[in-house]
């Protein structure tokens, strides 16, 4: 399996203070996932609803987001299934190998 890491690099770094340009033993990832948990626990109800926001302009906020900063943004679902990667990660003990 393969997921393109570069676009999440980010927010695993902001949640899970970790980098996804190295190898991931599965004690990291481990770590990962516990905060990906906690992180999406505490934001439940900030989440509800937030796939698609416009602004008034009727311009996707990401989208206009990604213009200015040339940065991926991750959409809640997104993150919900990175928890979800680093829990499969944990129950069958993998690693996540960065590729360049």
């Amino acid at each position: 399996m393969s997921f393109r890491g570069k676009a999440y690099a980010d927010v695993v770094n902001r949640i899970g203070n970790a980098s996804l340009y190295k190898d991931l033993q599965s004690e990291e990832l481990c770590q990962l996932y516990k905060s990906f948990k906690e992180f999406n626990e505490n934001n439940q109800e900030r989440f509800q609803g937030l796939d698609k926001i416009f602004d008034s302009d009727g311009w996707q906020i990401t989208d206009w987001v990604e213009t200015i900063t040339n940065q991926y943004i991750p959409q809640p679902c997104e993150i919900l299934q990175l928890e979800k990667l680093f829990e499969l990660c944990v129950k069958y003990n993998l690693m996540i190998y960065a590729s360049y």
